[in-house]
């Protein structure tokens, strides 16, 4: 934070970034100092040392729990007093946060103090954490959610825990305990990691009957684009959770631009759009005219918190690549509409209602067919645990993984029978590309569905077609 305060350029990127794309980062970003923990340093300086295009000195410090330690060989920079740094406009650049890379090689992804201190401003409008708060942050800090949410807290009167993202259970449980935690963020894979190991501990032990329970934490704010059905419940009964919100957002928008609260329902990702912040739904077409209230397509959001533009995008694309695609055009910053990759819908009241990814959207018979329909209507049948509806390989035409809540006898066609006979009776897209069953369903970090793997799970596996049920 003092490099932003100072006035210097923040490049932020997550410790998972190794050899190769750790090296490429640093000679894109041409940044002159590096702040890795103890752990990574011998890693780091030995790319460093190994890649011609790394020669000029660096500065590199490691982060200790009492102070920084100088490790370079040679500064070069006189010591001076910190001087208060005032932005000379609106789109000077603070910081560069780098996207996970999911969907591509990690983007730098420019903000400016602007963005940061409007973010701020949304978190304490949304007043869901504040003074009186004993506030866990854990979650990873170059991450969009992290550099906000771990932060602001503290500006907004509330005590903060800084802890690592790899908590253990018993960890996690004595800070809860230690701290007396209030409220907390967290992703769907890091709290279900925690569940996870808590559950083999039970196993171990051999105790059955015993359910872990955790300090009562009063608020919890739920981030990423995957949540199961069963976790909002979930954590409302092991913390005693008195309220529990959901955000999305990219990290092209800095954070949460929906946001919603949970109230027993199914959490399908529902909601409002945060103050300052305007949404659309466009066609997936070519066309510029908005979708109509109830109408599926892509959102678009308008935010003060924008991305002022991809680092050195006009370099890249004047190389070929591809630049980022707004709605409306290529312009970027806060009076331009981003195009998430999110389809769904909303009402005349703003009310938004998220489905998937548009580039998850199939065609049959010249007809739209959207995953989320198929999903929510095979969720019915009593076998089903988990299910993702995907574009098979050969065509796109909608097939499915199932993961079943007991065992089946796969050589019997009778679940696929269920199947194909439950869509029909309510008149639902037939899965003409097959079914097959799985264990688990692969998921991102963030839990997002690696629809990609399934398909070649779909290859290697095999399906079972469905029999033919005639109407």
């Amino acid at each position: 934070m003092g490099v932003i305060f100072a006035g210097g350029v923040l490049f932020l990127s997550s410790n998972s970034l190794i050899g190769g794309a750790s090296i490429n980062l640093l000679v894109e970003s041409g940044a002159r100092y590096i702040l890795t923990d103890e752990g990574n340093k011998p890693l780091l300086q030995q790319w460093i040392a190994d890649d011609a295009r790394t020669a000029p000195p660096r500065n590199l410090f490691t982060y200790l729990a009492a102070s920084l330690e100088d490790d370079s060989s040679s500064s070069g920079d006189e010591k001076r007093d910190f001087d208060v740094y005032s932005p000379r406009s609106n789109s000077c650049i603070g910081f560069v946060l780098y996207t996970p890379g999911y969907t591509g090689p990690p983007k730098g992804v420019e903000f400016s103090h602007r963005a940061y201190v409007t973010a701020f401003r949304i978190c304490r409008t949304l007043g869901h954490v504040g003074e009186g708060d004993v506030y866990l942050a854990w979650s990873p800090l170059a991450h969009a959610f992290g550099f906000t949410l771990n932060v602001f807290p503290m500006f907004l009167g509330a005590v903060v825990v800084f802890q690592e993202p790899t908590l253990t259970f018993r960890e996690f449980k004595n800070v809860l305990e230690t701290r007396h935690v209030t409220a907390m963020f967290c992703f769907p894979k890091m709290i279900l990691r925690v569940f996870q190991e808590a559950k083999e501990r039970k196993r171990t032990a051999g105790d059955w009957r015993r359910t872990y329970r955790f300090p009562a934490v009063n608020k919890i704010l739920v981030g990423g684009q995957w949540i199961p059905e069963h976790l909002p419940k979930k954590l409302m009964d092991r913390f005693g959770c008195q309220r529990l919100w959901r955000y999305y957002g990219l990290t092209e928008t800095l954070g949460v631009v929906v946001e919603s609260e949970y109230t027993g329902n199914a959490m399908r990702f529902r909601g409002f759009v945060v103050p300052k912040v305007r949404a659309k739904y466009m066609p997936s077409s070519d066309e510029y005219e908005p979708c109509p209230p109830g109408v599926d397509g892509e959102l678009c959001v308008m935010s003060p918190t924008m991305m002022t533009g991809y680092y050195k995008c006009k370099e890249k694309a004047a190389a070929g690549g591809q630049p980022p695609q707004f709605g409306g055009g290529d312009k970027y910053g806060e009076d331009a509409f981003l195009r998430t990759g999110d389809y769904g819908w909303c009402n005349h009241k703003g009310y938004i209602e998220l489905h998937g990814k548009v580039g998850d959207i199939m065609s049959l018979s010249g007809l739209t067919v959207l995953p989320h329909e198929l999903e929510d209507a095979l969720r019915g049948l009593t076998f089903i645990k988990e299910i993702c509806v995907f574009g098979s390989l050969s065509e796109s035409v909608p097939g499915a993984v199932i993961v079943p809540k007991y065992e089946l006898d796969i050589e019997d066609c009778d679940a696929e029978r269920q199947v194909a006979d439950f869509l029909r009776r309510r008149g639902a897209a037939c899965l003409t590309g097959g079914l097959c069953f799985i264990e688990s369903i692969p998921r991102l970090e963030d839990g997002r569905i690696l629809r990609r793997a399934i398909r070649v799970i779909q290859k290697s596996v095999g399906v079972s077609r469905p029999p033919s049920v005639e109407p």
